[in-house]
């Protein structure tokens, strides 16, 4: 009797499946990792999460440093002129713009410079910054004066300058050491020109003049009137943005 139990027990004990090793349970097909690995992960990296397929490479290429570089059409400007300057960035970033001396030139948030009136040449240095990196360029401006053209050149008169009724009256914008300026950094067409006397009206004071063009708006020429009385004095105003320039001239004869 007890060896018909044993024999009963024995075939249902063993499995049919010949694939089906000792001390798995039923149903279970993930079997025994044969190949002595503790690990399924198939990146081959110790320690890795099943599954895990990502590549870590060591060789990935460093950040990029954030460059920025200030671009200006020239270092200079004369008073009453405006400058665009840029800046350049090698990424998207809002910069910010300021001077380190608005008397003698600001800067606005679009990093447009205005150079100030100045009595003698002048320089500030403009800063722009964006991401913790600034650049700065120093900008001079330059004086300039109205001065008359007499038989020594030009000059500007001490006191006022003495002409003639008739005369042909030609005036320049100089430099403030006298040197005619005729270059193109001058926006010479925005200069404005204008010629006024308390004693006498401007059509009796100007017989007629010459409009300074695009490319000499440096100069201007009147020619003052025949009937001008002795001792007749009158001003000439040039104006470049918000600045001005002047001379006081007389007639004498």
């Amino acid at each position: 009797m007890l060896a018909v139990v044993a024999m009963l027990c024995v075939g249902s004990c063993v499995s049919d499946d010949p694939h089906h090793r000792l001390g798995e349970a039923d149903g279970n097909v993930t079997g025994v990792d044969t190949t002595g690995t503790a690990s399924s992960d198939t990146t081959g990296r110790e320690g890795g999460s099943a599954g895990d397929t990502t590549h870590h490479s060591t060789d990935d290429p460093p950040a990029t440093t954030f460059t920025l570089s200030i671009v200006a059409p020239r270092n200079y400007g004369y008073m009453g002129q405006t400058m665009q300057l840029a800046a350049e960035a090698n990424q998207e970033a809002a910069v910010t713009w300021k001077s380190t001396d608005s008397r003698y030139a600001s800067v606005n948030s679009e990093g447009l410079v205005a150079f100030k009136n100045v009595v003698a040449d002048a320089q500030a240095s403009i800063i722009a910054s964006a991401q913790g990196v600034s650049d700065t360029v120093t900008l001079q401006n330059r004086c300039w004066r109205v001065a008359a053209l007499t038989a020594d050149g030009w000059a500007v008169a001490n006191g006022s300058h003495q002409v003639s009724a008739g005369d042909t009256l030609t005036l320049t914008i100089t430099t403030s050491d006298l040197n005619p300026i005729d270059d193109n950094g001058f926006n010479a067409g925005s200069c404005q020109w204008n010629a006024n006397s308390r004693s006498v009206a401007k059509s009796q004071l100007i017989a007629d003049s010459v409009a300074p063009s695009a490319s000499n708006g440096w100069r201007a020429t009147y020619v003052l009137g025949q009937s001008l009385p002795i001792g007749t004095a009158f001003t000439v105003i040039a104006r470049l943005g918000q600045a001005a320039a002047t001379i006081s001239c007389v007639i004498v004869h």
